[in-house]
């Protein structure tokens, strides 16, 4: 998937909106306009500078957009191509460049992430590919969506706070109840668990609830265990879930794991509230320290009720 990402220079921590780049030249300048315009982070900072991930052509249609959008202003445009980086200036300059040579891996700041243990470095492909729904055969499905439909009914007979308080302490905080990383903790997600945990998400005052338990310190193992789940479940089941990966690795500032999760869950389920929201959120580059003030209100919304 091809797309532009905007970050800004003189913000700190720096604001970052994605847009994914389609085939029209036209519409896609406008989209990414709208974005801009309507991306709150951005529209006060003074210096940005424009990364595409895609060929030259993209890089034209993204420069000559951040023209119109700054006319006063210089705003630098680097094209990443097959390993290859070219800086735009001015329509059809990028065609007769040669590009420099740039290894994503080598970079200071991937390398020393990845000693640390906080990045594993997978292509676009394989990072959608994790999110697939039935991965391991239609018969577990199955026999996993019978667990969601009995325990849709165990939860519906309880009070929210009551169901959620059952899901976490069933299902959830075998893989989330402590502070270390799913990395270092080796999850794997239960049949039984996954089938309590997708009702759970399935169910929204229950799911809002449960986002009380989730926070910086255990978003991505919350990313790893939705991901299983989704793993589990059939596809008319797995889209909510498998957006609920997303939200929680973009809490755990995994911004391309979080990108390639909603696109899967949103294109399992479109009509998803939540992932329509999120995906917003990604698009104008919300901030993951926002997600303090979504879990408090989303809890105190059905604490109210």
């Amino acid at each position: 998937v091809d797309e532009v990402a905007v970050m800004s220079l003189d913000r700190h921590p720096a604001a970052v909106m994605l847009v994914q780049l389609g085939d029209d030249a036209e519409r896609e300048s406008g989209r990414i306009l709208d974005a801009l315009e309507s991306a709150a982070p951005l529209e006060e900072n003074q210096s940005m500078l424009a990364v595409v991930f895609g060929p030259a052509e993209r890089g034209d249609v993204v420069g000559a957009t951040l023209e119109r959008l700054r006319p006063d202003a210089v705003t630098p445009v680097f094209v990443f191509t097959d390993g290859l980086v070219r800086q735009w200036h001015g329509a059809g300059s990028l065609i007769g460049q040669p590009g420099m040579p740039v290894d994503l891996a080598a970079h200071p700041i991937i390398a020393e992430a990845l000693v640390v243990g906080s990045t594993t470095l997978m292509t676009r492909a394989e990072m959608r590919a994790s999110f697939t729904p039935a991965q391991h055969g239609p018969d577990r499905a199955a026999t996993v969506a019978a667990g969601f439909g009995r325990e849709r009914v165990i939860l519906a007979a309880r009070a929210p706070q009551n169901a959620a308080d059952r899901a976490y302490n069933f299902a959830l905080a075998p893989y989330v109840g402590g502070t270390t990383g799913a990395g270092e903790r080796g999850i794997s997600v239960t049949d039984e668990h996954a089938a309590i945990i997708a009702a759970a998400m399935h169910d929204v005052p229950v799911r809002d609830l449960l986002f009380a338990r989730i926070d910086a310190h255990n978003a991505d193992a919350a990313a790893e265990v939705m991901r299983q789940v989704g793993a589990v479940l059939p596809h008319d089941l797995a889209g909510a879930v498998i957006i609920l990966a997303g939200v929680f690795h973009w809490v755990s500032r995994h911004a391309a794991l979080a990108r390639e999760a909603v696109n899967v869950g949103r294109a399992l389920d479109p009509a998803h509230s939540l992932g329509k929201l999120f995906e917003q959120f990604l698009n104008h580059g919300m901030n993951p320290a926002l997600w303090e003030q979504v879990r408090a209100a989303a809890v105190r919304a059905h604490q109210d009720q």
